[in-house]
């Protein structure tokens, strides 16, 4: 029952984070929560820390072969670990409004596709980590010629102080991570090709 309630809890933030400007989303944390809330405490905005990185690479494959694989379901092909547990839908499709759960180690964060056009390739996540972690990832794919650009862009904010150095150690991961996902996702493509 706890973890059901903590659960709803985590999936409602995430849909506020994706969906109300940082004003909107901290009125309304601070008028829906109580004193014993982890959210509720006396911090500052200032007091947590917020990164924006964004990083880019090719894909060498055109955008229709290459913007399927930017879905949650479908990046498990390509990235290892990536190990979503699926909520919704029960059978696994990359579409808006797909929430999914991912546990790495100790930590477990709920995941929601807020957009997730393969022909256009616009992708964008949102994910809370209970207690540590609010981030919203944006993916734009552009056609090159028989390649593919991907820009991706890591929003993320410490949902308490005692998170910032984790958020930043994260952030500084985002900001190299373009090299790993090209080796990734292109090393599956050309085994693909065989």
């Amino acid at each position: 029952m706890k973890l059901q309630s903590s659960l709803r809890f985590t999936i409602c933030i995430v849909i506020a984070v994706n969906c109300l400007r940082p004003s909107q989303l901290a009125s309304q944390v601070h008028a829906s929560s109580d004193a014993h809330h982890p959210l509720a405490s006396p911090e500052s905005e200032a007091d947590r820390v917020h990164t924006d990185r964004t990083f880019e690479f090719t894909v060498k494959a055109p955008l229709n072969v290459a913007g399927p694989l930017f879905g949650a379901d479908r990046e498990r092909a390509w990235a290892p670990g990536w190990d979503p547990a699926f909520v919704w839908p029960a059978k696994p499709k990359d579409q808006r409004g797909m929430v999914f759960v991912v546990v790495r180690g100790e930590r477990t964060s709920v995941w929601i596709t807020s957009a997730a056009d393969p022909s256009s390739g616009y992708f964008q996540y949102a994910y809370v980590m209970p207690n540590v972690v609010a981030t919203l990832i944006t993916i734009q794919l552009t056609p090159h010629g028989e390649s593919t650009h991907a820009e991706v862009r890591y929003e993320r904010t410490a949902l308490n102080s005692s998170a910032n150095e984790a958020v930043s150690k994260m952030a500084m991961n985002d900001s190299r991570s373009g090299p790993e996902w090209e080796s990734q996702i292109n090393g599956y493509l050309a085994l693909k090709r065989r």
